[in-house]
């Protein structure tokens, strides 16, 4: 059970160049809206803030059997457990520097009968190599027990 055990690993969200269009403009609609531009603005400027609380990231926790996305709502919380992890890597994006790629296993197969490769995760922690060689570790132990 995760919440029984302290993690074995823990790392935040890392903060990158690209991360501030959102706000400013969720800001920019809201206060064009209550300047009188109308409820559209308003509306807009909502659903923006709404999204970022859904999508962002604010930590990750490694336990020993699942590794835990902890968003910007507090209420949302997404655990991916090891067993179903294909593999990890680093990859570069631009505007944001290393990010860790996690390949899921596939459940199934797609409508035409054709396996697919399983959905994948991108994550942003601030130290990206050493989440890196702790979910591989975590992987290796998982593989053999």
């Amino acid at each position: 059970m995760v919440a029984d055990m302290p993690p074995t690993y823990m790392d935040r969200y890392r903060f990158a160049f690209s991360d501030f269009p959102a706000p400013i403009f969720c800001a920019w609609f809201l206060i064009q809206g209550l300047t009188g531009g109308g409820p559209l603005p308003i509306l807009f400027g909502l659903a923006g803030v709404v999204f970022t609380l859904f999508k962002r990231h604010k930590s990750y926790d490694l336990y020993e059997d699942a590794l835990i996305v902890r968003y910007l709502l507090p209420t949302r919380v997404a655990a991916i457990y090891l067993r179903d992890i294909e593999g990890v890597q680093v990859v570069r994006q631009p505007m944001v520097g290393a990010v860790v790629l996690i390949h899921r296993k596939n459940e199934g197969s797609s409508r035409l009968g054709f396996k697919d490769g399983g959905s994948r995760l991108i994550i942003r922690p601030r130290d990206s190599q050493e989440m890196l060689l702790r979910l591989n570790a975590m992987l290796q132990t998982q593989a053999i027990s």
